[in-house]
């Protein structure tokens, strides 16, 4: 157990995600009662998610691109909804989970506007509907307070990046979500 998980640690310092979800999935289908299989299995899809956000390779087009960086994301998000089906008596990683597929479309976002700033306008207002998402389906989730501060940074860097309509439409989710928030009042 010891030397496989510190293999699975290896392979994370060296930034190969890919090798050490593979690894650490490995090592959970052969010790299925693992006492720390929850926080394994949050770690396999932290390491997809991290191999997600990795630059993307040029290809051919930036259709092909926001395909693959669509198809990347989508593999981590089902490895996270994963933990949060599979342990509902473990509500610290659900709740990790939840919030880390909420992070994930911001993340997605700002992968694309690598390649393509004008693609990752639409991923940047859905990354606010997602937030607010978690808001109205997880209403005990630890991490609510952060949600508009959160919007608030998205639409300041919509804004910043020449995106008026886009950072007004995220602006306005901020506004639906807390209208108290002194956030929303500016």
């Amino acid at each position: 157990r010891g030397e496989i998980l510190v293999m699975v640690g290896h392979w994370r310092t060296l930034r190969q995600w890919q090798r050490s979800a593979a690894l650490a999935g490995q090592f959970l289908a052969d010790n299925p009662t693992d006492s720390q299989r929850p926080k394994i299995s949050l770690e396999i899809a932290r390491d997809r998610l991290s191999h997600a956000s990795k630059p993307i390779e040029r290809k051919a087009g930036k259709q092909a691109m926001m395909t693959e960086v669509a198809k990347r994301f989508d593999a981590a998000r089902a490895e996270l909804a994963k933990v949060v089906a599979e342990f509902p008596k473990e509500r610290s990683y659900q709740q990790q989970a939840q919030w880390d597929v909420a992070n994930s479309y911001l993340t997605q976002a700002r992968v694309v506007a690598a390649f393509s700033p004008t693609l990752a306008r639409g991923q940047y207002v859905r990354t606010a509907k997602e937030l607010t998402q978690v808001a109205r389906q997880y209403p005990d989730h630890p991490n609510l307070g952060n949600i508009p501060q959160m919007l608030w940074n998205i639409s300041t860097e919509l804004e910043g990046r020449g995106f008026s309509d886009e950072a007004i439409l995220v602006w306005h989710e901020l506004t639906i979500y807390d209208p108290m928030h002194g956030l929303s009042q500016q």
